[in-house]
């Protein structure tokens, strides 16, 4: 059984974990030479890695806004394209798994992150070192790389761990 966690958006990540953690990966949001969606790399990397997957795939919050720069929140929109944006990747996501019949389960960042980072106080290094206690063995450091990439990578590896803990709760779709 393995467990994914999507974050949408060109900054976005997939992460999974395998049930007993000894498998863990990381893979951007494949991107065209524009910086744009590549939808069929998009596609090819679902069908790789989430046909037998439980996926939580992150809801954009109502509001938009570009993707945060640190776990913390989000950036406000500067543009109306970066108000967009999370939707694309969302919807595109959305669209890949159901064509690969997979039923992910939602969550907004604030959901995930009252479960997961309960009590985690101090910021982005805090954050970090709280994932590298839910994955122990592993370099978290190396594999969510630096903070201008981070971001959206350690946030996939959470809510694939957040998908362990739906599943184990029983509340998985």
């Amino acid at each position: 059984m393995v467990f994914a966690g999507v974050v949408p958006g060109r900054r976005g990540a997939v992460a999974t974990l395998s049930r007993d953690l000894a498998q863990v990966s990381i893979h951007p949001c494949p991107l065209d030479a524009s910086g744009e969606h590549d939808f069929a790399a998009m596609a090819d990397l679902g069908r790789t890695l989430l046909v037998d997957a439980l996926v939580v795939v992150e809801r954009p919050a109502a509001g938009g806004g570009s993707l945060p720069r640190g776990l913390g929140p989000t950036t406000p929109a500067t543009s109306p394209l970066d108000f967009v944006e999370p939707f694309v990747g969302y919807g595109a996501w959305r669209g890949i798994l159901g064509s690969l019949g997979v039923v992910p389960a939602l969550a907004t960042r604030d959901a995930w992150r009252a479960v997961m980072l309960c009590g985690v106080d101090g910021g982005r290094e805090a954050e970090i070192a709280a994932l590298g206690q839910l994955l122990p063995g592993h370099p978290v450091g190396e594999l969510v790389g630096p903070a201008e990439v981070s971001t959206a990578r350690a946030a996939a590896l959470y809510l694939a761990y957040y998908a362990k803990v739906l599943w184990r709760l029983g509340k998985f779709p």
